[in-house]
């Protein structure tokens, strides 16, 4: 499972809003909607800002990758 994949699957599970994600994140909405999409990059910075918005500690999300 991509990064990514996880991200989106993790907003879709629980019913999230990806404007709210995206403010929370400190990203454009548009900028979440591509990256979510696969059609752009995710960079280090969002990675962490996604994290922190969704409540995950970057080990957690390790860990729910590799499940």
């Amino acid at each position: 499972m991509t990064t990514v994949t996880v991200i989106r699957d993790y907003i879709q599970q629980h019913g999230l809003k990806q404007r709210h994600i995206a403010a929370r994140a400190g990203i454009a909405e548009k900028t979440l909607s591509l990256i979510l999409c696969g059609k752009r990059q995710l960079r280090a910075d969002e990675f962490i800002g996604l994290c922190r918005a969704l409540n995950l500690d970057l080990v957690d999300f390790i860990d729910q990758q590799a499940s």
